[in-house]
């Protein structure tokens, strides 16, 4: 089975694995006109973006949405350019809100490239629609994907993690449903 980076990196970030078990197990089917519109800012941002960078770095190769798979665990970063000297750009690119799972998620990446890429020398960059880049340049690349694949076979469990108190707790909708804490 494989995992969604999206998924794992929530999970790093603190969020209830609990939780995040359970929508693996029963997504939301429907989609409303905001994921669509959502989409539409995501794709106009990631054009605009290629635009700015492509006129500063004539020399770079850039692509989108390139695909990553290691250790079962799948993932798509939004912008992906590659320089001379086996230099490497990763942006991830946000339209919402900031969530501490972003910086995980962007951390997995560069983890993953690393790993394909030993030699690369690597930037990782979190682009949100109102305001400057964050930017990353050092991960422990071993750290992150041995992590990452213990939150894997934990979500991939037939038996759900234990739940126990964390900050999402508040809002989480699985709360009542045999959580220790309540």
């Amino acid at each position: 089975m494989t995992m969604s980076v999206g998924r794992i990196a929530k999970v790093m970030a603190g969020t209830c694995p609990y939780a995040v078990w359970m929508d693996i197990r029963h997504p939301q089917i429907e989609e409303d006109g905001r994921l669509e519109k959502w989409r539409q800012q995501h794709d106009q941002l990631v054009s605009l973006f290629i635009d700015e960078f492509q006129t500063d770095h004539p020399d770079w190769v850039v692509v989108t949405e390139h695909a990553l798979e290691i250790q079962g665990i799948t993932g798509r970063i939004d912008v992906l350019a590659r320089g001379k000297g086996n230099k490497f750009q990763i942006w991830e690119i946000k339209t919402g809100k900031e969530y501490p799972y972003h910086h995980k998620q962007l951390e997995l990446y560069m983890a993953m490239m690393k790993n394909k890429n030993p030699t690369a020398i690597l930037e990782g960059h979190l682009k949100y629609i109102d305001g400057e880049p964050l930017i990353s340049d050092t991960i422990d690349t071993e750290t992150i994907l041995d992590n990452a694949s213990q939150i894997k076979q934990i979500l991939e469990n037939d038996i759900p993690p234990a739940k126990k108190y964390c900050t999402d707790c508040r809002w989480c909708i699985y709360k009542e449903t045999n959580c220790p804490q309540f």
